[in-house]
């Protein structure tokens, strides 16, 4: 039974079990001694002040086996899955960062050869290999960052674009001062937009802090005094995006779906349908049926929305959160390519589109000390049954963090009183049943 990973790999606060020093050592063992002798590993790392001595502890596990990791430096998420599927001999990739979460957290995020996260399975074994493993620990200096294999990652991504798309458009672009922050801002200019950063000065202690996809307030306010056409929100490792039109229109990932999907109809790549999570607004599933375009829901994970993609050979698929996967691109959640086929597909039709009429939705984030197995609860089948009757034709969705000590709620329905009905029984639950208050 699995117990470090959960739905995007290792997760915790920076220092503490199951990040500190010696477990990460011994884990950089364990993945060094399944490593075939010629085989390439990639380690990279986000803006956090303690990613730096997370790789530090990984990589003087794996070179206290005779390994030689390349360490890449700051990159986003999705850079080094693309560079673990195009380097040769590489076998697997480790990429320090916790996401959208503040600096004190961190994880570690694994990708296979293909770029894809790695199998139960294989977590799995490498959770078992690690409890056996016990070694004092040994430090060994972290190299300097390669760029040179960096940059293949930026070559590629101005190859898919023509030369100067993006002229006259003025975007705000807000980096989260995490892995995109000075990247992301090059490679617009370079595509011929003027900028105006937000997010774009990272210190350690900022990534996230009140900027991102996740905060968008800052770009909001930039956006409508500089007075830009609209404002591009990453989240700190740069796997999430979201757009805000003046002015302060946010479109979200259900939003970005569905320009997405309408444009490769149009031109014919489509195949049978999209990919979204049981969170995506039932407006989605519904302006896709309108056109004829299955909607295939899944868990809460890009894991899963990958893997079902995969099952159904699609190529478009992802989450309300911004995290969305062009798996004709990339294996993974790639805001950066996101942004830039968003924009193509904008530009195209002059910013004329038709937005989705959202359903009132509401999720709220219920923080536990620990994650009860709900269904063990005597009362929440009767709750669930409660819950049924009061959000009548709407949904819910009640599930736990893969990567947080939080029981997420979803409501949805037709009308917001319905929802507010809803929540107040949700939080008579907790009461009752997990001691929240």
């Amino acid at each position: 039974m699995k117990k470090l990973f959960g739905t995007d790999g290792i997760r915790g606060k920076a220092y503490e079990y199951p990040l500190d020093q010696r477990t990460i050592f011994n884990l950089g063992r364990v993945i060094g001694k399944n490593l075939k002798k010629e085989s390439v590993f990639l380690i990279g790392i986000d803006t956090r002040e303690s990613s730096p001595h997370l790789a530090s502890y990984l990589f003087s596990g794996l070179k206290s086996l005779g390994v030689e990791p390349i360490f890449l430096g700051v990159l986003s998420t999705p850079a080094l899955s693309w560079l673990t599927k195009i380097i040769e001999n590489c076998e697997i990739s480790v990429m320090i960062s916790a996401s959208h979460n503040p600096y004190q957290d961190n994880g570690l995020k694994f990708f296979s050869k293909e770029g894809t996260k790695l199998p139960d399975r294989e977590e799995e074994i490498i959770e078992n290999m690690l409890e056996k493993e016990k070694e004092k620990v040994i430090n060994y200096p972290l190299p300097e960052p390669d760029k040179e294999i960096k940059k293949k990652y930026e070559k590629w991504v101005l190859s898919l674009f023509q030369k100067n798309f993006l002229e006259n458009l003025k975007i705000v672009l807000d980096t989260a001062n995490g892995s995109l922050a000075g990247f992301a801002q090059k490679i617009f200019k370079k595509f011929g937009a003027k900028i105006y950063s937000v997010g774009a000065n990272p210190n350690g202690k900022n990534i996230n802090k009140k900027v991102g996809s996740l905060y968008p307030k800052k770009a909001i306010e930039k956006l409508n005094k500089t007075k830009a056409d609209l404002a591009i929100c990453f989240d700190g490792d740069g796997d999430r995006v979201s757009f805000v039109l003046p002015p302060d229109k946010i479109l979200d990932g259900d939003d970005l779906l569905y320009i997405l999907a309408l444009n490769f109809k149009e031109k014919g790549i489509l195949k049978d349908g999209v990919v979204a999570t049981s969170m995506s607004n039932l407006a989605l599933e519904v302006a896709l049926k309108k056109e004829k375009i299955s909607l295939y829901r899944t868990n809460v994970g890009d894991k899963f929305v990958y893997e079902e993609l995969k099952k159904k050979d699609l190529i478009l698929g992802g989450e309300q959160s911004g995290h969305i996967i062009l798996r004709n691109l990339s294996n993974t959640g790639d805001g950066l390519i996101v942004a830039l086929n968003i924009l193509k597909i904008l530009k195209e039709k002059k910013f004329c589109f038709e937005p989705l009429k959202k359903y009132p939705q509401k999720i709220i984030n219920y923080p536990v000390d620990e994650k009860k197995p709900l269904e063990e609860i005597p009362s929440y089948d009767n709750f669930i049954k409660d819950l049924k009757e009061v959000i009548g034709n709407g949904r819910f969705v009640i599930r736990y963090s893969g990567t947080e000590k939080v029981l997420r709620a979803m409501f949805e329905a037709e009308k917001e009183e319905l929802i507010d009905l809803a929540e107040k029984k949700m939080e008579e639950f907790l009461r009752n049943n997990l001691k929240w208050k």
